[in-house]
């Protein structure tokens, strides 16, 4: 009998969400499905292995794409099965590697204010901040997750 949302949740040690309309990466890093026998399958992540012909294929294609249709490009890697762990307890220590390295990644990248405000719940001061007067156009997207937040024209 597979697991619910709210049992794999309570696995994971996660409060349940009110909207689901966006995921964020967590929320992919947690998509999983726990299968009759114990193992767990991911939703999201699949095994990719480099396709051995792609050097030969994208020659052939760069030759014959003027003649040829050229949105058959190859692929440079193969998908294969979704990836799986043996159980829940393996794949909740590959999850907190995962996020223990994404920390670390997150902390070289952003600056000490940027940290403050995306992990310590913090806030800039209203009409402040380095973007206040930027005109750039453009879309304006988050530091950590880098999802699209808003375009140029929908700043006030």
């Amino acid at each position: 009998m597979p697991y619910t949302k709210q049992e794999i949740n309570a696995l994971l040690d996660k409060p349940d969400k009110m909207l689901n309309h966006v995921m964020s990466e967590i929320d992919k890093i947690d998509s999983i499905e726990v299968l009759e026998d114990g193992r767990v399958r991911h939703k999201m992540l699949r095994i990719t292995k480099p396709n051995k012909n792609f050097q030969r294929d994208h020659r052939k294609w760069r030759s014959l794409r003027d003649k040829a249709n050229p949105d058959k490009e190859p692929l440079r890697y193969s998908y294969g099965n979704y990836r799986e762990w043996k159980n829940i307890a393996v794949f909740k220590k590959w999850r907190n590697k995962l996020l223990k390295d994404r920390e670390e990644h997150l902390k070289k990248k952003l600056s000490p204010l940027q940290q403050y405000i995306a992990f310590g719940q913090g806030s800039e001061r209203p009409f402040t901040g380095e973007h206040w007067w930027t005109k750039d156009v453009g879309q304006y997207s988050c530091a950590v997750c880098t999802q699209n937040l808003f375009m140029n024209d929908h700043k006030f």
